[in-house]
């Protein structure tokens, strides 16, 4: 991650973090890297030194989001109970993607 560390400023994980809040409050069609970079107090064009575009910003954002929703582990449940963790991946998922606006 060196090369986040050279901006001094913002990580990649600042520039991630902030695009979720405003997406969260603002939704993806006001989203926009001006927003993002008057949010940090940043040129917009220097979010693209965390990331290429804005589609790959969003894609990050969206790892985010499926992350949240803890795939439960094959120790947790024995291996004839398939229904029932796939019912709390499932559940877990859509409560991740309903937490968030858009």
């Amino acid at each position: 991650m060196a090369r986040a560390q050279a901006t001094g400023r913002h990580t990649r994980d600042d520039v991630a973090r902030t695009a979720l809040r405003i997406l969260d409050e603002h939704g993806l069609p006001d989203f926009t890297m001006r927003r993002l970079g008057a949010a940090l107090d940043v040129q917009p064009s220097a979010l693209y030194w965390h990331f290429p575009d804005k589609q790959s910003l969003l894609a990050e954002v969206a790892d985010r989001i499926v992350a949240e929703a803890a795939t439960p582990t094959d120790d947790e449940h024995p291996p004839g109970e398939w229904r029932g963790r796939v019912r709390r991946t499932a559940g877990a998922l859509r409560a991740a993607l309903l937490a968030h606006r858009d």
